[in-house]
């Protein structure tokens, strides 16, 4: 796991991500790929986030009503709430496919939000 460095005013956002080799072991065939964990922290302002890739992602969003909120709370559509959470496999319900342009992925942040991308490609 290793720190981003994301170019926003003040401490509104945080990112950390992880490398992954490429494995062609037991038969899978995957090129050396990046997760991404984005935190954003603004209650108010939405934020824009651009990477530079030629790799497509998929994103799951975290959403909550605020940054406390301890109940109402989903990612990838999925609730958090209650007490079976981590007893079976999770499930995401809904997830965003992204498509480079240009060599750049960008996404938008809500408020109040965090998302986990996962590349098909490293991303620096």
């Amino acid at each position: 796991m290793r720190p981003v460095r994301l170019s926003v005013s003040g401490d509104r956002a945080t990112a950390y991500a992880a490398d992954f080799p490429a494995n062609s072991e037991a038969g899978h065939n995957r090129p050396a790929h990046t997760r991404l964990i984005l935190i954003h922290k603004d209650a108010h302002q939405p934020l824009t986030v651009t990477l530079r890739t030629h790799g497509h992602a998929t994103l799951w969003s975290l959403d909550a009503p605020s940054l406390h909120a301890i109940s109402h709370v989903t990612l990838a559509g999925t609730s958090l709430d209650g007490p079976t959470l981590g007893q079976h496999p999770f499930h995401p319900k809904h997830t965003q496919h992204l498509t480079p342009s240009h060599g750049t992925l960008a996404l938008t942040l809500p408020p109040a939000s965090a998302a986990a991308l996962f590349c098909s490609e490293k991303v620096s």
